[in-house]
């Protein structure tokens, strides 16, 4: 059984863009990728849930820091 912490394609996809663009939007990510900003959303959540991205600063203004180890 695969751990549940292991990105599969699409996270993997958004955390290398979070990585090289910090403050990229949903709405970006979607476009680069060619899904919706609501699927970008749900798997930025399931990231966040699994503790390898967190929001740092306010919705707006702020950036993603991705946490891998």
């Amino acid at each position: 059984k695969v751990p549940h912490k292991v990105p599969n394609k699409s996270e993997t996809h958004i955390l290398e863009l979070l990585l090289k663009s910090p403050h990229i939007t949903a709405a970006e990510i979607a476009s680069e990728i060619g899904i919706t900003d609501r699927a970008v959303r749900k798997i930025i959540s399931a990231l966040k849930g699994k503790g390898l991205v967190e929001r740092v600063g306010s919705n707006k203004s702020g950036y993603w820091k991705v946490n891998l180890k």
